[in-house]
């Protein structure tokens, strides 16, 4: 559990931070070559593909995983009372 709150707390302190808010990528002249709209827009993408990959790996999970009907009755006996 303290790892995600490490990391939450460093990416806090990183966007929070004004010094960090100057570092430019490329030189002075650089411009950039999207608009800030389709930056967003990309991680907006992204974070929607991740939710939907990670649902349909959920789902998968959740259905391997699931206990038979065969070993159900292989622990009950004759009465329906588990062995």
């Amino acid at each position: 559990m303290w790892l995600p709150l490490l990391a939450f707390t460093v990416c806090m302190v990183v966007a929070l931070s004004p010094s960090f808010g100057n570092i430019r990528l490329g030189g002075k002249d650089a411009q950039p070559e999207y608009s800030s709209f389709l930056d967003e827009h990309a991680v907006y993408r992204a974070v929607s593909a991740w939710v939907l990959c990670s649902s349909a790996i959920e789902a998968l999970a959740l259905l391997s995983f699931r206990p038979s009907v065969q070993a159900r009755k292989t622990c009950l006996n004759t009465s329906g009372k588990m062995r």
